[in-house]
């Protein structure tokens, strides 16, 4: 959709005289200087729900999930497909110049790119084995609380999104730091609240060497998980059903409210 046409839906939007509020995940829109002023007036900003974390001791996690006790981890999760980044992170972890203790942690189920394309890296070099442990298959919340707890970083270098991102919230709630794009939504909370490094319009070699300083610098990671965790502490499945069903039950009072 244009613009143009983006820009008419949202004024006749506005004029409807049946809105009373309109919700949306994106903070950023709210200050779109383009926005009608009597759509802005019906606005509300409402962060995106993510399930409270379960908290695992980071050694446990690892224990549980085979990983080394001394390695870095890079946590890519969710539907694994080549817009997160799935071949530049196969780069990154080829090279020599990576820092020996830097692993990745694939979680989530891989589309036939992805998993071929994991096939034919570890043809080329049966040694890259250590650099990676992968799980082909969605996983329970469970297992996904391992996977978060035993991470040091999370890869959210994706290509072509611009929106927000479930995981970066996850990142946060659970104060770890992002490796992301610098561009949309999750290079919008990286540059503005600190929450990791953006990777986005690095080379192979710079991603490396950004990388591989980040994971020497246990300060930096615990800063950048911090803010992470104070940006995104609000957004729980509580408060999003507070606030959209505290609307519905002021608008339209009743002896049995929503909740």
């Amino acid at each position: 959709m244009s613009p143009d046409m983006q820009k008419y839906f949202f004024e006749r939007l506005a004029r409807d005289p049946y809105l009373l509020r309109l919700f949306f995940i994106d903070e950023t829109i709210l200050t779109c200087p383009t926005m009608a002023a009597e759509l802005r007036s019906k606005s509300r900003y409402l962060p995106d729900p993510s399930e409270l974390p379960i908290r695992i001791q980071m050694n446990a996690a690892r224990e549980q999930l085979g990983l080394g006790q001394q390695n870095k981890v890079i946590l890519m999760y969710g539907a694994i497909s080549q817009r997160k980044g799935f071949a530049r992170l196969l780069n990154v972890l080829a090279s020599p110049d990576l820092s020996n203790d830097v692993i990745a942690l694939v979680v989530g189920q891989f589309d036939n790119g992805c998993r071929e394309a994991l096939c034919r890296w570890l043809e080329e070099d049966i040694g890259r084995s250590r650099r990676i442990v992968f799980k082909d298959r969605y996983v329970s919340s469970t297992e996904e609380a391992q996977c978060l707890n035993a991470c040091d970083m999370v890869w959210l270098a994706y290509e072509s999104h611009l929106t927000m991102s479930g995981v970066l919230v996850q990142a946060g709630l659970y104060r770890k730091p992002v490796l992301g794009t610098d561009a949309g939504l999750i290079g919008w909370y990286i540059t503005h609240r600190k929450v990791g490094v953006t990777l986005a319009s690095s080379t192979v070699a710079e991603t490396v060497s950004m990388i591989s300083q980040l994971a020497a610098q246990p300060d930096a990671l615990e800063q950048f998980g911090a803010n992470g965790d104070n940006t995104f502490k609000n957004n729980t499945v509580e408060n999003f059903q507070a606030a959209l069903f505290g609307k519905i039950n002021a608008t339209y009072p009743s002896s049995e409210p929503f909740a």
